[in-house]
């Protein structure tokens, strides 16, 4: 699969899952649910390895903010 087709999925996909996160955050002051700290944890997970995915296909645009242009 090509790498924007990949980014085009899993950036909307990180972005619902960090969504997600601050919302269960919020909500967990208002109401005690008992399934709502296993869902934190998963969800983390989630967003650390879709986080981790997405600076591999960005690996090329990361480099090249850094590289140094010669005169």
């Amino acid at each position: 699969m090509n790498k924007v087709i990949l980014l085009k999925i899993i950036n909307p996909i990180l972005f619902f899952l960090v969504l997600f996160q601050f919302g269960f955050q919020f909500l967990s002051r208002a109401v005690h649910l008992s399934w709502q700290y296993q869902f934190h944890e998963y969800n983390g997970y989630a967003i650390g390895i879709l986080a981790i995915v997405h600076l591999y296909l960005n690996g090329a645009w990361i480099k090249a903010l850094f590289k140094k242009k010669r005169k």
